[in-house]
């Protein structure tokens, strides 16, 4: 009989030593896993914080670049030459081509240092006069083609109408079936907006 109550005892004694030492070792996991998903969660929001930073740098510098092509001369010169050579004798002319040939070098330097996909010149009317990739929106028109609902036509009836540089919201690309985003700024000649250059 004394070995009965002996190992009764024994048990007793080790479910009470146990069942608080399971309670601890639960509550101390319960513990870390919360500080851990609290660490997770401010290193998660640092680095997107840090990431929108730097996404909103990158659009600024974007724009400030825009702004400055923009106002350049050859730039209006050129947007104010291929609107008149497109409406008057098309992208097939010898005249286009003898344009094409003098602006190309220069604004597929500003492409490739930009790091953009393209450089495009639009006119007021919403005719995309000039692009340095080409392809099948040279010649259409914004306001009526089949490029009149892209981001664009967006940016570019934003830039014509606000007179300001405007950033296109992120859309998939009918063409290249990928998300693409456009910066606009219009080209003033004489006073006057002629058009929109846009990256």
């Amino acid at each position: 009989m004394p070995k009965r109550i002996s190992t009764r005892l024994t048990l007793y004694f080790l479910a009470l030593t146990l069942v608080p030492l399971a309670f601890f070792a639960w509550w101390s996991f319960e513990d870390s896993q919360e500080h851990l998903r609290g660490l997770l969660s401010d290193e998660l929001f640092a680095t997107a914080a840090s990431k929108a930073h730097q996404i909103e740098q990158h659009f600024l510098e974007r724009k400030r670049d825009i702004s400055m092509l923009a106002s350049t001369m050859t730039v209006a010169e050129a947007l104010r030459v291929f609107t008149d050579v497109v409406k008057l004798k098309g992208v097939d002319s010898p005249e286009y081509a003898a344009g094409d040939a003098k602006i190309r070098p220069y604004l597929t330097a500003v492409r490739d240092s930009s790091e953009v996909e393209d450089v495009l010149l639009v006119s007021a009317d919403g005719d995309v006069v000039w692009s340095v990739n080409g392809g099948k929106i040279l010649g259409t028109s914004l306001r009526t083609g089949p490029f009149s609902r892209s981001p664009l036509a967006g940016v570019w009836d934003r830039a014509s109408t606000l007179l300001d540089t405007e950033i296109s919201d992120f859309e998939i690309d009918v063409g290249a079936g990928e998300p693409v985003a456009f910066i606009g700024s219009p080209v003033f000649h004489d006073g006057a907006m002629i058009g929109v250059v846009a990256l």
